[in-house]
């Protein structure tokens, strides 16, 4: 029964392509060949992790704001991370289940985020795998998940795409970690204090010292400031960041009121989120796409928060 399992999942990534390009949505015109992968351990039962990848009850305590799933083929898999957003851009629109092998595997299309707007209506594909991993007596009691994007199509869009799932996803998987991490109370929905040792903090500046003063701005900064937003939204559905927001700091500031007085220091925008470490820290600054693309300067530091409401 294992080895036919094994060939089942063989056969279902070899053909996730082919099924992707079979729905009405248009798939890349040219597929790169490149894959995401993503892999972690995850402390819970494989029936567990298989009802929180399969349910919109499940999916939505560590992954988006909102879900609509439907476990058959062709059945919806819509994860929604801004519901004040109009319909077709709350998040992963009209995505749907390609294949699944109960407990085992789940697979489905997925869309990019609505700031890369030439590529969104294209689709590529995700599977994600579940392998029991035994105890020391044998009997399984944790779980091995495997995530793996493909299906990316070729050119600049396409680029800044994988490298904005290559990051995501390595906050989701490990957010589906977090869930399970302190066992039965987080499954219950207890409230998990974060170590504060953990928190940063990057400030944002402009390279253009006269972006705030302008009314007119450039294709690439509109983008810019688009996927900024949008960067913040998956930092936030993935319980990553704590806080965001503009530093009215009436020294850069056109339009302030001559009673507030200038905060001292360079920055016009500050985000507060959690990190493993140090270099993780600066991989989530770095993938901001404001500052990737440079319209922004930013800063990294590691923060202590020592008072923040529960």
């Amino acid at each position: 029964m294992k080895h036919i399992t094994r060939t089942l999942n063989a056969l279902t990534l070899l053909t996730l392509v082919g099924s992707a390009r079979a729905a009405n949505e248009p798939a890349p015109q040219t597929d790169s060949g490149r894959t995401i992968v993503k892999e972690v351990i995850v402390d819970a039962p494989r029936a567990e992790v298989w009802t929180a990848w399969t349910t919109a009850e499940g999916i939505t305590t560590f992954f988006g704001a909102a879900a609509n799933i439907e476990l058959r083929h062709r059945g919806p898999f819509e994860v929604f991370f801004d519901l004040n957003q109009p319909e077709g851009l709350m998040g992963a629109d009209g995505c749907e289940v390609l294949s699944w092998l109960h407990e085992e595997m789940i697979s489905f299309t997925w869309n990019a985020p609505p700031q890369f707007r030439d590529v969104r209506m294209q689709r590529s594909f995700i599977v994600v795998q579940l392998f029991d991993v035994p105890d020391e007596s044998g009997a399984p009691g944790r779980t091995r998940v495997k995530l793996t994007q493909g299906g990316f199509g070729e050119g600049e869009q396409w680029d800044q795409v994988y490298e904005y799932f290559d990051n995501a996803w390595g906050y989701v998987t490990q957010a589906l970690v977090e869930r399970y991490r302190d066992g039965a109370d987080v499954r219950q929905g207890k409230a998990h204090t974060p170590d504060p040792s953990r928190h940063y903090i990057y400030f944002l500046r402009p390279a253009d010292e006269d972006l705030l003063s302008r009314t007119e701005f450039t294709d690439a900064e509109r983008q810019a400031f688009a996927g900024h937003i949008e960067y913040l939204r998956d930092l936030l559905a993935t319980d990553k960041l704590i806080l965001a927001g503009p530093c009215a700091d009436p020294a850069q500031m056109p339009d302030s009121s001559e009673s507030m007085v200038p905060l001292g220091i360079p920055a016009v925008g500050l985000v507060v989120f959690r990190a493993r470490d140090d270099a993780e820290a600066k991989a989530v600054m770095e993938a901001d796409p404001a500052v990737a693309a440079g319209i922004f300067r930013a800063q990294v530091n590691p923060m202590n928060l020592a008072h923040i409401r529960p």
